[in-house]
């Protein structure tokens, strides 16, 4: 008796470990086959691979949609204009080498690879040979605005006019230079290009002409870079139709 005990006490309680989702599977063994992991991992494989399929097709649509909206490109609003030839004005072309002459001066131009020129009764056309590249169109415009320039300067020319604004500050000819004196220690004296004329009205307006659009702006912005004109009083060397955007300067108190 003793012993039996002896060995009930030193015995453990034993108890059950079976959870209560084990016991539901050995209670309802068909439901959850039904719901077998291999199964659901099995239709879960299915619906993304026929949803992968259905995105894929998607977006292989869309890429097509949008490529072909890059590759359709439309006329350029400029290159499509003709340029006229007014009277006294000769038209050349050798190869892509265009030569425009007129009675103020003769100018050249090498037109891009893909840009051709015609001439259709006393007219200028600008023609694109590969009309489905976007650079293309670009060159289209700027080949026609190029060649409308030349047509242009060696007929009529081109002006451009600045205005000496402040106290002290004029301009004077020597010759074929121009004399500014724009506040500094010593006058400047600007020598124009070939094919520029300079002249002076009044001591504080500059005329600038020539039959290169090109020239004449860029030695006009020359000359304005020496004195450009300031925010507070206006002061400077700007041009004629230049709007200056004033500032209040600081005001006593």
């Amino acid at each position: 008796m003793a012993a039996l005990a002896r060995s009930a006490v030193s015995t453990p309680l034993i108890r059950s470990t079976v959870s209560r989702d084990d016991a539901t599977m050995c209670a309802r063994p068909t439901m959850m086959a039904k719901a077998a992991p291999s199964a659901k991992f099995a239709l879960r494989g299915h619906f993304l691979k026929g949803h992968a399929s259905v995105s894929a097709s998607r977006t292989a649509s869309v890429v097509a949609e949008r490529t072909a909206l890059r590759i359709s490109c439309g006329e350029s609003r400029v290159g499509k204009l003709a340029v006229p030839l007014p009277k006294g004005v000769d038209f050349k072309i050798s190869g892509k080498d265009v030569t425009i002459k007129g009675k103020l001066g003769e100018m050249k131009y090498t037109l891009p690879s893909v840009i051709e020129i015609e001439e259709q009764e006393g007219q200028l056309r600008i023609v694109k040979t590969d009309g489905e590249l976007k650079k293309t169109k670009a060159l289209h415009g700027l080949a026609r605005a190029l060649v409308n320039n030349m047509v242009v300067g060696v007929s009529e020319g081109f002006t451009k006019q600045l205005d000496l604004v402040g106290v002290g500050y004029r301009a004077a000819m020597q010759g074929k230079n121009i004399q500014l004196s724009l506040g500094f220690s010593h006058p400047v004296i600007m020598t124009p290009p070939e094919g520029i004329t300079v002249k002076v009205e009044g001591n504080t307006k500059v005329f600038i002409s020539g039959y290169d659009k090109c020239e004449v702006g860029n030695f006009a912005a020359i000359i304005r870079a020496l004195r450009p004109p300031e925010p507070y009083k206006g002061k400077g060397v700007k041009y004629h139709d230049e709007t200056i955007l004033r500032k209040e300067g600081k005001s006593g108190k």
